[in-house]
């Protein structure tokens, strides 16, 4: 497909971008979820007769795709392409050969399809023992075979009496998993590499409980809050594990680097930051009398963390909180309140995209039209989004540019008998290039970019640039090597301002693995604009 450019991407001033080619069609109904809608672009749910309920779920990359994992009556994983559109979707894979796991199988993911991890528990020899086992899947190798089985299992060390824990690197290097001991004495920490599953380090520390453990943007470093103390392992073996007596600290969230740690506990939260071996405070944040966080994230740069409060006193109230890292001020809220005694809300979940810049909310909600979706943006009070859903949500997953949101749910309440669930995938509508679905060989990759209406517009693509650069004639950021073979198409928008491109694939196998490039360019009198959304794919 790449092997001949046809058209040189020289990018000068009055360039004719080619012939026009096929337009996307007009927004109205059957565009009410299009690429550039705001809200649910897919759904999919469990069916009567083989019921599940999501219960962890995970960006792949930039967020192209989801991983996840419907777990309870019929666990299985699957793996989707996020610009689908309609519902119900239908995931690319599935693997049900989890029968017998006992809650929730834990997922993450690198940034291909050929870096996806599971961490599952069996009962060994009965639900009060749990046998835990790491998996690690690859969507390339499948699309070779035919056949969606891992690339390597492990059995992990000893057996446990707790859920585990597991990390995953954001470029699928390292994994990490903690796991409480069957005696419940101690916690191990263990790292593993991503590719082969070989154990590269092993700490293990004295604990009465593993409450919730967070890691570092490469995995290797990773804390752990335990009933009595927070410990930090840095990620250099050699150097001593770092200590935070904050007592009983119900849920941790580490910054990219590992240098900053926001914690949630009882009536109190805050940030701390690792300076010589020891944690200094940058912020705390009090709560009110009987409060509790139940979940914190903080962004990979360490600026912002978010904060879910409960209040144990109503079990109805929640409050939802970005803060500033340094000195705590509150950048945005929502307060969900409710008369006590009906259905018990909960802030199930929050994660935060990568420039920290959001964070998004899941909560149980209370069975009535106030949302269970909340997203907070820096740049304003009140939310940027919600959303109202059928019942409690279990899990939730933001993308690295904060647009989309992937929604693990149960069909109904959380306090309400329910074997069936939904994954729901929303998009704020705001980026400006869209791809509507996965490439595969025999296929074709289908694009869209919103702009000018009859504005001309080229599709580029190619190998991604290791680093993006600037040119000197177009405004914005070049994602493409222009050294490499290429394909350029030009496509003319529509009366709606949607400019649509089809390149095709070619059927072969060989291309499996192809890591793209794609890009818009803006061609306009006097100007040339590159597009700030731009995708990197891969053909599997």
């Amino acid at each position: 497909m790449l092997s001949s450019s046809l058209l040189a991407l020289s990018l000068l001033p009055g360039l004719d971008p080619g012939p026009d080619v096929q337009n996307a069609p007009p927004r109205g109904a059957e565009l009410a979820t299009g690429p550039f809608s705001s809200g649910l672009r897919w759904s999919y749910s469990s069916p009567a007769t083989d019921p599940w309920i999501p219960r962890s779920v995970a960006f792949v990359g930039s967020g192209e795709y989801l991983w996840a994992a419907p777990a309870v009556a019929t666990p299985q994983l699957t793996l989707f392409h996020t610009g689908q559109l309609g519902d119900p979707s239908l995931p690319l894979w599935v693997d049900g050969r989890f029968d017998g796991a006992l809650g929730e199988i834990r997922v993450g993911a690198g940034d291909t399809v050929g870096e996806l991890f599971a961490l599952a528990q069996f009962p060994d020899p009965d639900s009060q023992h749990r046998r835990s086992v790491l998996y690690r899947y690859d969507a390339f190798e499948a699309a070779r075979t035919g056949v969606f089985d891992p690339v390597w299992d492990l059995d992990l060390a000893g057996r446990g009496a707790a859920p585990a824990q597991l990390a995953v690197a954001e470029d699928g290097t390292t994994l990490c998993v903690a796991v409480q001991s069957e005696a419940g004495d101690k916690v191990r920490v263990e790292w593993f590499d991503g590719a082969s599953g070989t154990s590269m380090r092993v700490e293990e520390t004295p604990a009465g409980a593993l409450l919730a453990m967070a890691s570092s943007a490469d995995a290797r470093s990773v804390a752990v809050a335990l009933s009595d103390r927070i410990v930090l392992f840095p990620s250099d073996p050699n150097a001593t594990e770092v200590v935070f007596s904050q007592g009983s600290a119900t849920t941790l969230g580490l910054s990219g680097d590992g240098q900053r740690l926001a914690y949630g506990a009882f009536t109190q939260a805050g940030v701390i930051e690792v300076r010589s071996g020891s944690f200094v405070e940058l912020s705390g944040v009090p709560g009110a009398s009987g409060e509790i966080v139940t979940r914190v994230a903080i962004s990979r740069d360490g600026r912002n963390f978010a904060l879910g409060w409960w209040d144990l006193g109503t079990a109805a109230t929640v409050r939802c909180e970005l803060r500033a890292a340094l000195g705590g001020e509150v950048l945005s809220s929502a307060v969900q309140t409710t008369t006590p005694g009906g259905f018990q809300n909960y802030p199930a979940t929050v994660a935060m995209n990568r420039g920290g810049e959001r964070a998004l909310f899941g909560t149980w909600g209370v069975g009535g039209s106030e949302p269970e979706v909340i997203v907070l943006s820096e740049d304003r009070p009140d939310p940027l989004v919600s959303y109202d859903l059928s019942g409690s949500v279990m899990a939730a997953a933001i993308d690295a540019g904060g647009t989309r949101f992937a929604i693990a749910h149960k069909e109904l309440h959380a306090n309400q008998f329910s074997t069936r669930g939904s994954l729901r995938l929303f998009d704020t509508g705001e980026r400006g290039l869209q791809v509507l679905g996965a490439q595969r060989p025999g296929g074709s990759l289908e694009a869209v970019f919103e702009t000018a209406p009859g504005g001309r517009v080229l599709f580029a693509v190619g190998t991604p640039l290791a680093t993006p650069r600037t040119v000197p004639f177009a405004s914005g950021q070049l994602f493409l090597d222009l050294t490499q073979p290429r394909v350029t198409l030009g496509a003319r928008a529509d009366a709606f301002g949607l400019a649509s491109v089809s390149v095709p694939i070619g059927n072969d196998l060989a291309l499996v693995g192809l890591s793209l490039a794609l890009q818009a360019v803006e061609i306009a009198p006097g100007a040339i604009r590159l597009s700030a959304d731009a995708l990197t794919l891969a053909v599997f």
